[in-house]
């Protein structure tokens, strides 16, 4: 059964099955811009305990590249474009990438310019869908948003949380394969960050092995980072963070 067509107006965007000339559903008109977080939490680096070599590791291989692109040309080669944080659950990968658009920002206003960055968080599950296409095209639409925001002053994360859910490996029996033409898809459009201006995609799993090896082949996905469980002392410094003491107690020791 079809959408009653009278909530429609001129110029409206539809989904329609073409074989029974159905309109299915209205779709928003610009489906990737609820995927740009207006407010970044004040999430930072100081927040996250038990990762301080982790941090620093990140501060090197993604912020510097992000925000000093120039200084890869100058030694003739590209700035990374993709990275894969992967690790159990719970760790803090999603903080992390909330932290590091909170630590572009930083840089950016203390050189004085009033850019900031902008922060694409997706769900693994939320680009998917039963129809037949309309993944691979909401996929162009987000990275479409994310090439009309980015500048040189204003760079761009897309963050793909779960990420083996979008693009697990291909033809291996685990899934019914429909997710295939997800990852040609996604492939193509990281093949042209070059010339979609200063955009980073980081991906986010607990399961890199089921993400699909094209993803993470060289120019593409292939700066891996690992985020491991805390060990003991990260694990305290974690508690001191958080734990406070109730008002008139003494804080607890470690």
């Amino acid at each position: 059964e079809g959408m009653d067509i009278r909530a429609l107006e001129v110029g409206s965007r539809v989904l329609v099955d073409a074989s029974l000339c159905l309109i299915i559903e209205a779709l928003p008109e610009n489906e990737a811009q609820r995927f740009v977080v207006a407010e970044i939490p004040a999430v930072t680096f100081a927040d996250i305990g038990g990762h301080d070599s982790l941090i620093g590791e990140i501060e090197r291989k993604l912020v510097t590249p992000l925000l000093h692109p120039e200084l890869y040309k100058k030694i003739g080669l590209n700035a990374p474009r993709g990275f894969i944080m992967h690790g159990p659950p719970g760790v803090g990968k999603t903080m992390i990438a909330k932290a590091i658009v909170s630590r572009m920002n930083e840089i950016l206003s203390r050189n004085g310019g009033r850019a900031r960055g902008h922060f694409m968080h997706i769900g693994g599950p939320e680009l998917q869908s039963k129809w037949v296409g309309e993944t691979e095209r909401q996929m162009r639409e987000l990275f479409n948003q994310a090439r009309k925001i980015a500048s040189p002053e204003s760079p761009v994360i897309i963050f793909f949380d779960e990420a083996e859910a979008m693009f697990p490996v291909r033809g291996s029996g685990i899934s019914s394969d429909v997710e295939k033409t997800n990852v040609t898809q996604f492939t193509a459009l990281l093949d042209g960050l070059e010339e979609r201006g200063n955009i980073i995609v980081i991906l986010a799993t607990n399961r890199f092995d089921l993400i699909d090896r094209a993803v993470t082949r060289p120019g593409r996905c292939d700066k891996v980072i690992q985020v491991p469980r805390p060990d003991e002392e990260g694990a305290r410094t974690i508690f001191k963070k958080y734990l406070r003491p109730e008002e008139g107690q003494v804080h607890p020791r470690y």
